[in-house]
């Protein structure tokens, strides 16, 4: 008998994840998951922009799944989120909470008192004899803060947290031991790429440590948008079309024209993505040079797109997969699972530690 799970919650931009496990110390075990869609003239880049009709929205799915209520986090993640690396002298870990608010401010254009603050020690280091602490500082703005948490009282929650996704998903990897049945060295340094429908995020974790993250809102069409276009035809067929897309090159026969096209569609949209990407790459490589990338790992809704990993290996020379399984995750076989891809970010907040 399972003993009362806590509620992770998602909220993307096009789907809401809702996953409810127990962290066991060294299983997460996964009673239920749930996706639904995300109203999304409720939802602006990760802000509840209308909390009173998403707490609604909310009561009726957990009426209509019957999930139960107990403790939650939320994972989020927000364009207007602010994360930067400082340093500072090494000294006990309630001096240096006292000593984040001030150095904010000095090195984050905001007032710290809008914000709510989120710290990881990434390296303790020695210079010129003076032991020092290299420290990732994130910032969400309090409104932010505050519409999770009107919407988590409002459906009765106990709430336990809101975890940006990049922290939630390199706690998920830092606990597994094998991905897809295969083992990886732990001191590897793994691109953690989320393909969200709005926007992507890469998460450098390095020994198990979130090391550096960096988020894009895409700015151009959607692929729905794309597909419809290229057609000629409605959005709503297009949506139909969308699980169609591939990148895998045609040995022989030659595509009909409508599978042509999608697959042209999606490579243009790929092509986007590692567009993104390099920059990025670049400059985390660029910040020390012990800084190394060795797998890339695909994950999010885009991330089942036939192909994909085949093409980011072959643009980024470095192996590169799509998460299939993780050994730290253990289902509970009476219920119904959403794939894999999508789960992830609510499923890492769950870990508490």
């Amino acid at each position: 008998m399972f003993k009362k799970s806590t509620i992770g919650i998602d909220i993307g931009a096009l789907n809401t994840v809702i996953v409810s496990g127990l962290w066991n110390g060294s299983k997460l075990q996964i009673h239920r998951t749930v996706q639904v869609p995300t109203p999304q003239e409720y939802v602006k880049e990760g802000h509840i922009s209308q909390p009173e009709k998403m707490a609604a929205y909310m009561k009726q799915v957990f009426k209509d799944h019957h999930i139960e209520k107990g403790g939650v986090i939320f994972s989020s993640e927000s364009i207007e989120v602010i994360q930067r690396e400082i340093v500072l002298p090494k000294v006990a870990d309630k001096d240096l909470v006292s000593m984040i608010p001030f150095e904010v401010e000095s090195h984050f254009p905001i007032k710290a008192e809008d914000y709510c603050l989120e710290h990881q020690v990434i390296e303790e280091f020695s210079e010129d004899g003076v032991k020092k602490l290299r420290i990732l500082v994130a910032a969400m703005p309090r409104d932010i803060v505050e519409s999770y948490l009107f919407v988590a009282e409002s459906l009765g929650l106990n709430p336990l947290g809101l975890k940006l996704q990049g922290g939630s998903i390199a706690k998920l990897f830092s606990k597994t031991k094998s991905i897809n049945d295969i083992s990886y060295d732990p001191m590897a340094t793994l691109a953690l790429v989320d393909l969200g429908h709005a926007k992507m995020r890469v998460s450098f974790v390095n020994m198990g440590r979130l090391v550096f993250s960096r988020t894009v809102a895409f700015k151009s069409k959607d692929l729905v948008e794309m597909i419809a276009s290229a057609l000629g035809i409605s959005e709503a067929k297009a949506e139909g079309l969308k699980t169609q897309c591939t990148l895998i090159k045609q040995a022989g026969e030659p595509l009909d024209p409508v599978g042509k096209s999608l697959r042209d569609v999606m490579q243009d949209k790929a092509d986007e993505w590692v567009q993104e990407l390099q920059p990025i790459f670049r400059y985390y490589l660029s910040l020390n040079e012990s800084n190394k990338i060795d797998q890339i790992v695909l994950y999010g809704g885009y991330s089942v797109v036939p192909g994909i990993a085949e093409y980011f290996q072959e643009v980024f020379n470095r192996p590169a997969l799509t998460v299939k399984s993780l050994s730290v995750l253990e289902f509970n076989a009476k219920s119904p699972i959403i794939p894999l891809a999508y789960l992830l970010n609510a499923a890492g907040s769950l870990i508490q530690e």
